[in-house]
């Protein structure tokens, strides 16, 4: 058990070591801004790196800019452990999901929020989702206002 505990503080130690080289050296802006991008379970730097795995909620329908954070409270509230973690999922989480996890409930020919601020600075990204090749694939954000745009929830998944 000692031995166990031992091995277990060692690799801790080595871990908090790398780290603290990391964040107090001449990258320490980048690796700071790395770390508070992890420690929120968002994707950082790399698309080819492990992630966190997400939970989606089922889709929640038509939902407008002004109703998100309500639809998010009451989504919680009504269906999921009292809401704790629930949140918009960034552009890039969607498009993961899209292409590699391809997760169920996500509709064809249609529109779903992202938190991600669209390039334009006209709000929110929001990403078209159409078939391709088999598959749910993803469009820009070229978003008309007249379209109605879907909402689905994501948090962490406890593993």
């Amino acid at each position: 058990m000692n031995k166990m505990l031992s091995d277990v503080l060692r690799d801790y130690h080595g871990l908090r070591e790398q780290l603290d080289r990391a964040l107090l050296g001449d990258n320490a802006e980048k690796w700071g801004k790395a770390f508070r991008t992890f420690m929120r379970g968002e994707p950082t730097w790399a698309e080819g790196m492990i992630y966190a795995p997400l939970e989606w909620s089922r889709d929640l329908g038509e939902v407008p800019v002004d109703l998100i954070e309500n639809t998010i409270r009451l989504y919680g509230e009504e269906y999921c452990d009292g809401g704790i973690g629930w949140r918009l999922p960034t552009s890039e989480e969607l498009r993961r999901a899209l292409r590699i996890m391809k997760p169920e409930g996500f509709m064809i020919r249609v529109y779903y929020w992202s938190s991600t601020p669209d390039d334009n600075g006209g709000g929110l990204k929001i990403l078209y989702t159409h078939d391709g090749c088999g598959g749910i694939c993803y469009g820009g954000s070229g978003f008309c206002r007249n379209e109605k745009v879907h909402l689905r929830l994501v948090r962490a998944m406890s593993v």
